[in-house]
């Protein structure tokens, strides 16, 4: 008797061992993206070229040896993903001026203030006809026109400006505070280098609120004098920074969250804070070497590669908060042994772990 078998229902194995794949994609990806910011610089150069060379042979400045400011805004420009190219700025001298030549580069597309947004774009795409290889993100997009800005300022005096004027293809009068928004006065703080620290915070509130004129600028700094010699005296472990239009504050240079000191009602105030908003005033004095002391046996030390937060509980005890979420108290050495926090010194911890929590159900 014999037995048909149904090879329908026999399965093949394919007992030949499964080859591993070796990933070089990366390379690859590189590779096009290195290409591509290559094609970006010499695009860029091409239109630099062409705008300097017509710039410099209309004034008459073929003598000035030009060169690029600040490249690293550049470079920086490179890690976006525009595909558009971005101005430039060039700097040369001679005996008597020095030179900047600004390179923009201008796309009809962009919007002013006052103009519509263009949904052309998002209106082609929702047509059944549009394709994403229509549009190449990998392509240079070049600019529809550039502009070149040329000033020149006189070595001896910075505030004595010109600007070229190549419709009239001459130097014309530049008001050097309305191109600036320095005053001759501040131009003497920020050239002189006699005050580094007042040259700093004048460029300091200039970023956060824009020009300011002599008279604020000085009661800015009057009002300001106490936190002002602070810093001087403390300024190894602390910096200032501008906390708003009337106040400047002190913080740690290790960059920790936690702490700072503020100036108000004629007493230095050593504070709790959470990502540098003040929170409570655990300590404070009018005397200037009593918070100098204060803030050293706090700030003026070497954490854990970890830590995030240095809290000040009061004068004589701070909390480090740690990655590991680890909390380690610290009490100063008065004399007298002491393992815990007073009930001021434990709201301050509980009240930053609340701002932290806050803050994380926030993300």
């Amino acid at each position: 008797m014999s037995k048909k078998n149904d090879n329908d229902n026999i399965e093949t194995i394919n007992l030949t061992p499964r080859k591993g794949v070796i990933d070089l994609s990366f390379f690859d990806d590189l590779t096009d993206q290195l290409k591509f910011k290559t094609e970006i610089c010499e695009a860029t150069r091409d239109f630099v070229k062409d705008a300097l060379e017509d710039a410099v042979s209309r004034s008459d400045i073929g003598h000035v040896d030009l060169s690029m400011q600040d490249a690293s805004e550049f470079e920086d420009g490179l890690e976006s993903d525009d595909n558009r190219l971005n101005g430039v700025v060039y700097s040369g001298e001679d005996d008597k001026y020095t030179y900047f030549v600004s390179v923009m580069m201008g796309y009809d597309d962009e919007m002013g203030e006052d103009e519509e947004e263009d949904y052309s774009d998002l209106e082609a795409m929702l047509d059944d006809d549009y394709d994403d290889e229509d549009y190449d993100e990998d392509v240079v997009d070049a600019p529809d026109s550039t502009c070149v800005c040329l000033i020149r300022s006189e070595k001896e005096n910075k505030t004595v400006c010109q600007q070229f004027d190549f419709e009239k293809e001459e130097w014309v009068h530049l008001d050097y505070e309305d191109f600036t928004g320095l005053t001759s006065n501040q131009v003497s703080i920020l050239s002189a280098g006699d005050d580094p620290v007042k040259s700093n915070i004048l460029m300091m509130y200039r970023n956060e609120y824009g020009n300011i004129d002599d008279k604020d600028f000085n009661k800015f700094c009057e009002d300001n004098k106490a936190i002002i010699e602070l810093f001087r005296r403390a300024d190894r472990f602390t910096y200032l920074t501008v906390f708003d239009k009337h106040k400047l504050v002190l913080l740690p240079n290790s960059n920790y969250d936690g702490g700072m000191v503020i100036y108000e009602d004629g007493f230095y105030c050593l504070c709790s804070s959470f990502l540098c908003e003040p929170l409570k005033r655990v300590y404070k004095t009018k005397n200037i070497d009593d918070i100098l002391i204060t803030m050293a046996n706090i700030f003026d030390k070497c954490f854990y590669e970890d830590t995030i937060a240095v809290v000040p509980l009061s004068d004589l005890a701070f909390a480090v908060f740690r990655g590991s979420g680890n909390i380690e108290i610290f009490f100063q050495n008065t004399g007298k042994e002491r393992s815990e926090m007073t009930a001021q010194e434990q709201a301050v911890v509980e009240e930053y772990i609340c701002k932290i929590n806050s803050f994380t159900d926030s993300l």
